[in-house]
């Protein structure tokens, strides 16, 4: 009799287990497969002994072998830890017995005390710093002044422009300083400016620069280096009394795109020292502007002729400096720069590990 539709489907397992079924089987087959690989160490020694012949004839040889000052070792003796001191060997420890103590000591008793009466050897290695990561790589030691020359190196174009620096402080040539009173910078004759008396004071210094300019500076103190204002005279046509802003008043008369400025001074004396000394200034500008353009009128003419004879060759030359320039090279002015310099990593090493 045929079996019914209904128990066919039964007796067949479903997707799910089945499946569950494939899953396990290849996970069970992928263990069985993959299985840990058991490597041992390089026994150095070994490996060297067996490819001598090979290293021998290895032309970075050094990188691979050991160096023979690798590491030293030092008999430390060991400190005294006890009231009593220990006993120096074994024979000390137990009494003798038939004469001979090492018969009855078994041999582990015997290495304890022989390990706790011997002294120390410690083993220190040479290169033990040089082991590490690089950032852990032991630094240069900074060398100091007395073991290196850190004198300066004076060239010639430094020097010439030292000295033009020196030169050019020295020709600053201070006129005139004192205490003067500033008026406000309205520079107008209406009411309210000849009515105001906000005067301020101040000091004042009359220089005149490398170029010949005069310059009036303004200070809060004379004790103060910071420049409350200057005043450029080559902007000043004329300096004047100003008795409607003061008895003591004077007032610098500038061009016409710039106001005029007011001061006063405590005294007569000084009101006419001060107008004196504005108005050489003032002059002496005028003269020189004037000085300038006759030059400068007198510098346009024709260009001299260049000479139509040869010159003569650095070679053919018996001059003993140009010979000295026809020998010199390149490379030969690079090692001249390298002498008496200092490699600025011996000096300030902290740089090289800033990097």
């Amino acid at each position: 009799m045929s079996e019914r539709k209904f128990l066919k489907v039964l007796s067949k397992p479903g997707s799910a287990a089945a499946l569950r079924e494939n899953v396990s089987a290849a996970v069970r087959q992928s263990t069985l497969m993959v299985r840990p690989h058991i490597f041992e160490p390089i026994d150095y020694e070994a490996f060297v002994m067996k490819n001598r012949t090979i290293i021998q004839q290895d032309p970075q040889r050094e990188l691979i072998l050991y160096p023979m000052d690798d590491f030293t070792a030092v008999q430390l003796p060991k400190q005294l830890r006890t009231v009593k001191p220990v006993p120096n060997s074994v024979n000390q420890c137990l009494p003798q017995q038939n004469g001979d103590n090492k018969a009855c000591i078994p041999l582990h008793v015997r290495e304890c005390i022989d390990g706790f009466t011997r002294d120390w050897t410690a083993v220190s290695f040479k290169y033990e710093p040089y082991s590490g990561s690089w950032t852990e790589l032991p630094k240069a030691p900074k060398l100091s002044e007395h073991m290196i020359d850190l004198s300066d190196q004076v060239y010639e174009i430094d020097d010439d422009y030292e000295q033009q620096l020196e030169d050019a402080v020295d020709a600053v040539n201070i006129a005139k300083e004192g205490y003067v009173l500033k008026g406000s910078e309205a520079g107008t004759d209406s009411l309210f400016s000849v009515a105001t008396k906000s005067f301020k004071r101040r000091w004042m210094t009359l220089k005149q620069e490398v170029d010949g300019n005069c310059v009036l500076e303004l200070h809060k103190d004379h004790k103060k280096l910071e420049s409350k204002g200057a005043i450029c005279l080559d902007c000043c046509n004329q300096v004047t009394r100003n008795s409607r802003r003061g008895k003591y008043a004077f007032e610098l008369r500038m061009t016409e795109t710039q106001k005029p400025y007011v001061f006063a001074t405590e005294n007569d004396a000084d009101l006419e020292a001060w107008i004196d000394v504005i108005s050489k200034a003032i002059q002496c500008k005028s003269e020189t502007s004037s000085r300038k353009s006759v030059a400068l009128s007198d510098g346009v003419s024709t260009p001299p002729s260049t000479p139509k004879y040869g010159t003569l060759r650095k070679q053919a030359s018996r001059n003993p400096e140009l010979l000295k320039y026809t020998k010199e090279t390149e490379y030969s002015i690079a090692q001249q720069r390298k002498d008496s310099r200092v490699n600025v990593f011996s000096v300030f090493p902290d740089l090289q590990s800033r990097r």
